[in-house]
């Protein structure tokens, strides 16, 4: 038979015999369930009531190493970013091994508690400790709002595992470009200088302070560029974008023709910057500046200056007096209900003055071909009215 007396401890070792006569095999198996770090000590007798040196008396000892375990630097961290942003800097955990042993096979897995998930990730830069945990937060399509998960850290050597690190995200709503428009047009006579276009109000559509406003000119198409001047009367929303278009000089205008370009309204604290604002500005010809008013004049101006309305004697009166005044209807006026305004702005085909240098025959005609008023000095004349019949 046998019998076991511990020294150190109780319970920890097993002793079987496989049979009651010799020869025999005596199988012993300890257990280290529920025993610290340490060396314990038993003695097992062997006893026969017909062996000489019954008892026999075989000592026992069995050490228990302590295993490893899972120490974190931390047991939470803490991200914050805007949606003006894509990610938030990473952050580190430092892992270490706090028993005996090798604290070997770390795997880190990602479990989310609440809101969406996907925003982060955690990586290992080995898998035995020590060895550093890496997070890090990217908002992806987040909305402003706030984002819990937790890390588990595991190894199938470790006493204490899983350990647990739980993550917070905080995404706060940035400030953003609000404009009262997104775009403007304006048209002015070559040569006939600068004309400011209406302005434009810079908001915060967004949470926080619309700081560091900015705003450039990025010329798209046209001639030349330098024309469009754009300027924010403030850094911090609201503000204020004040434009103007210039056609140039009476001695360097600017060529004929359609203009675009953009103002992007930048902030590096909005979510949606840049915000752009499309400008088209056209430039057609000018009545003093492109000669039309000359090339009509001698012909015209005698006698209407003197004695027939209306006056066209100056560019001023000219234009005065025939961009959207409407024909007198009588009978013997050609086609007066058809064409019944005088100079239709940007619409040739629609004034009246157009059918007159058309015609060189009939009741309030133009003079003849064979005047000043040409061919060539009438489709002057239609392509300023074309042009926005600018003064």
């Amino acid at each position: 038979s046998l019998s076991i007396e511990y020294t150190d401890g109780s319970g920890w070792l097993s002793a079987t015999l496989n049979t009651t006569t010799a020869p025999a095999t005596v199988s012993v198996v300890p257990s280290a369930s529920g025993l610290a770090a340490g060396t314990y000590n038993a003695t097992l007798r062997i006893v026969s009531p017909t062996a000489a040196n019954s008892p026999l008396a075989v000592p026992i000892s069995y050490t228990v190493a302590q295993a490893p375990t899972i120490e974190v630097s931390t047991n939470s961290r803490s991200f914050n970013m805007s949606t003006a942003v894509a990610s938030a800097p990473p952050q580190t955990v430092a892992i270490t091994n706090g028993g005996g042993g090798s604290l070997t096979g770390l795997t880190a897995t990602v479990n989310y508690t609440s809101g969406a998930g996907g925003w982060l990730t955690a990586t290992l830069d080995a898998t035995t400790a020590p060895t550093t945990l890496r997070l890090q937060a990217t908002r992806g399509t987040l909305p402003a709002g706030s984002y819990n998960a937790f890390v588990v850290l595991a190894s199938s050597v470790a006493s204490n595992s899983p350990r647990m690190i739980a993550v917070s995200l905080l995404v706060t709503q940035a400030p953003s470009i609000g404009l009262s428009a997104t775009s403007r047009s304006a048209s002015a006579g070559q040569g006939n200088g600068s004309s400011s276009l209406p302005s434009i109000t810079v908001t915060n559509i967004g949470g926080g302070s619309l700081t560091g406003l900015g705003g450039t000119i990025e010329y798209v198409s046209g001639p030349r560029t330098g024309w469009l001047t754009a300027s924010l009367n403030n850094s911090t929303a609201p503000a204020v974008l004040s434009m103007s278009v210039n056609a140039g000089s009476s001695g360097a205008p600017l060529p004929l023709g359609t203009y675009t370009a953009r103002i992007n309204i930048t902030s590096a604290v909005a979510d949606n910057s840049p915000r752009v604002v499309n400008v088209t500005f056209s430039v057609g010809l000018s009545l003093v500046n492109s000669g039309v008013f000359n090339a009509i004049n001698p012909s015209c101006s005698g006698c209407h200056n003197a004695f027939i309305a209306p006056n066209i004697g100056t560019p001023a009166l000219f234009r005065s007096n025939m961009v959207g005044v409407p024909t007198v209807r009588r009978v013997g006026y050609p086609l007066a209900s058809t064409y019944p305004t005088r100079i239709v702005a940007g619409n040739a085909t629609l004034s009246y003055l157009t059918y007159q240098l058309a015609h060189t025959s009939g009741a309030y005609r133009m003079p003849t071909a064979g005047s000043p008023i040409a061919l060539s000095v009438r489709n002057l004349i239609r392509d300023w009215i074309n042009g926005g019949a600018h003064p």
